[in-house]
């Protein structure tokens, strides 16, 4: 993350990767995860396009119930791992300042995780990027890092909430940077923090066993 804000610093002359649309990161997160090798990324991808390929690839179709997956559902990223057939993991990102947006990215994932484990995902992230400034005069008196740091923690405990028991949440990290050619008073600060987010499996319901008395088997026996 730190390559892309110098990128946008020097494309925008100046401006920090706060201020940069959703977009640029999606694109050049993809770019970066592709250049290893490895995976293969979908940006803008809808389960539609991702059931025909895996339909595609294994050269049959999903048996049971069409899911209600159409177009307008889209994940930022969607990453496969190019020596397999289904994909990996969702990415969403999200610029934000309050816990809102990445609740209602988490929740969107979390309601379609029938869909996204029947396909082979297990994991979905949560790429966020935030800004903070320094306290005023006012006391406590804390740094738009410290400010970033606190955020980041109660935007986990807000993600967990939300996912209940359809997902475990866990911040894999976050870092967070305070220039220092700021002409600015107070100092300004700028962050991401990436979260995780596993499905949990349904647990199968065990059939319920009757056992019989051998009173009432004799019973059955002798009539």
């Amino acid at each position: 993350m730190s390559k892309i804000q110098r990128l946008y610093n020097k494309v925008s002359d100046g401006w920090w990767l706060y201020h940069a649309p959703e977009s640029f990161i999606q694109s050049h997160l993809a770019l970066h995860i592709a250049h290893n090798g490895e995976f293969c990324v979908y940006p803008e991808c809808s389960p539609k396009r991702w059931k025909a390929s895996v339909s595609r690839g294994n050269g049959t179709k999903p048996r049971g119930r069409p899911f209600s997956a159409h177009n307008k559902k889209r994940f930022d990223l969607v990453i496969w791992r190019k020596s397999g057939k289904r994909p990996r993991a969702i990415v969403e990102i999200k610029r934000a300042v309050y816990a809102s947006p990445l609740v209602e990215d988490a929740g969107k994932i979390v309601d379609y995780g029938k869909e996204a484990q029947f396909f082979g995902i297990r994991t979905a992230y949560i790429l966020a990027y935030s800004e903070a400034r320094q306290n005023g005069k006012k006391a406590p008196r804390h740094s738009g890092t410290k400010k970033l740091e606190q955020r980041f923690k109660a935007w986990s405990e807000n993600l967990r909430e939300e996912c209940g028991d359809k997902a475990t949440v866990k911040c894999v990290g976050w870092e967070a940077h305070e220039p220092r050619d700021q002409d600015d008073k107070p100092k300004w600060s700028w962050g991401v923090a990436l979260y995780r987010l596993d499905y949990r499996a349904k647990k199968k319901k065990k059939k319920r066993v009757v056992s019989r008395s051998p009173a009432v088997m004799r019973t059955r026996k002798a009539a």
